[in-house]
């Protein structure tokens, strides 16, 4: 089982936020890849060390990815803009993954989502069989900013549009921070250098009030090109997870109760700098915590 995705820096959010999936599919034996764009605090790596082993954790740098681009023939002026548009770098991870270390099947996972205390069994019965999901969120245009541009460059090859259309439920777009994706879709493509050409290297700031022009055009691009893909490729298998299953992607307000309603919580875009959501993760620190100092669950999380 491999879990992918390229985080911003690792902390003690991220830390956390690891170990709050490991507790569900530890007995999986999960591998983590992860890129990191800044800062690591060794620390929190050494902390996470206590229930995860060293060799299933793989931390990648920007600088890596970058050489990997070059080698691949992307030209130097759009590496040069990988800065600008960070989210790049999570489609460059999946690509190497699938090309160079043959990873048929990924589950993608952000920082900032935490699991509450209620089974889910529709997540690891779709891990084991390797079957491309994702979770639904209310914004309906979420994950089609891409779909013209794919449309144009598929055009000879498939009507990428009947086939993401055709995926349903239609009624939720799909949110790249928890996806189970079969990463053979990137055999569509003819290069990566194809892939890197089609994106708008523009910055976004996280912490600014989003325009629809800026959501669209800038944040969503990488949401978009695991959806449309993952859907439209496999749209006789793929899996929505929906709000009354218990998975619920909020833009909205998230409050107490809302804890106690589902059994995920992902704290998109500006939730994640609420006081709610700092004292969740300081909630869970002091659990963990206390697993240490009962010297319980250190390297795996076996139950007594």
């Amino acid at each position: 089982m491999v879990v992918a995705r390229s985080w911003r820096r690792f902390g003690q959010q991220q830390t956390i936020g690891l170990l709050s999936l490991y507790k569900k599919i530890h007995w999986m034996n999960p591998v983590f890849h992860f890129n990191i764009n800044e800062d690591i605090d060794n620390d929190c790596l050494e902390y996470l060390y206590n229930f995860i082993p060293k060799e299933n954790l793989y931390i990648y740098t920007d600088e890596f990815f970058d050489e990997y681009a070059r080698q691949n023939g992307v030209d130097e002026l759009v590496i040069q803009q990988f800065s600008k548009w960070k989210w790049i770098y999570h489609i460059l991870l999946y690509y190497y993954l699938h090309s160079e270390i043959d990873i048929s099947y990924i589950l993608t996972y952000d920082d900032d989502i935490l699991f509450n205390e209620k089974e889910i069994h529709e997540v690891l019965g779709l891990l084991e069989n390797e079957i491309p999901f994702g979770i639904g969120e209310p914004n309906g245009f979420a994950d089609k900013t891409m779909l013209g541009k794919l449309s144009i460059y598929f055009q000879d090859r498939f009507d990428i549009n009947y086939m993401f259309w055709s995926c349903w439920p239609q009624e939720f777009s799909i949110n790249s921070g928890f996806m189970g994706i079969r990463t053979d879709f990137f055999n569509h493509y003819n290069s990566l250098v194809n892939i890197c050409n089609l994106f708008n290297y523009e910055e976004y700031n996280h912490t600014d009030n989003p325009t629809f022009d800026s959501l669209f055009n800038k944040l969503l691009q990488e949401q978009s090109f695991l959806s449309i893909n993952n859907k439209a490729f496999y749209n006789d298998e793929y899996v929505t997870l929906t709000p009354i299953m218990g998975y619920d992607i909020r833009w909205d307000v998230i409050d107490e109760n809302y804890s106690n309603k589902t059994k995920i919580e992902h704290y998109v875009h500006t939730k994640k700098y609420t006081n709610i959501y700092q004292d969740r993760l300081e909630s869970e620190l002091q659990r963990f915590d206390e697993l240490l100092m009962e010297d319980k669950f250190v390297d795996k999380f076996y139950e007594d």
